[in-house]
């Protein structure tokens, strides 16, 4: 999920309160959840520590090295370049 796609949630989520009262604690946990996840993916990389301080970089250009997509019936499929084609919506799986 991308930072936009996560804030335009979270926006929505600001906006509308939980219609059940017993629902309310898992709204506002997962509302806080997705608020730390937004933090989290804005904070720069740390490449490396020097003298107990983070050395931050951009991300690497990471490339990925398989795909997989979920179908319905089946569950998910993976595929590599062997494959030739690669599907449409197909997540990206990166290695370390």
């Amino acid at each position: 999920m991308s930072i936009d796609v996560m804030k335009q949630v979270l926006e929505v989520m600001d906006t509308v309160a939980p219609s059940f009262e017993a629902s309310a604690p898992r709204y506002y946990s997962a509302r806080e959840a997705l608020r730390a996840a937004i933090v989290q993916a804005e904070k720069p990389w740390v490449k490396t520590y020097s003298g107990g301080q983070p050395n931050y970089t951009e991300p690497l250009n990471r490339k990925p090295v398989a795909w997989r997509k979920n179908y319905e019936n089946s569950g998910y499929t993976y595929f590599d370049k062997r494959w030739g084609t690669i599907p449409d919506g197909a997540e990206p799986l990166f290695s370390d």
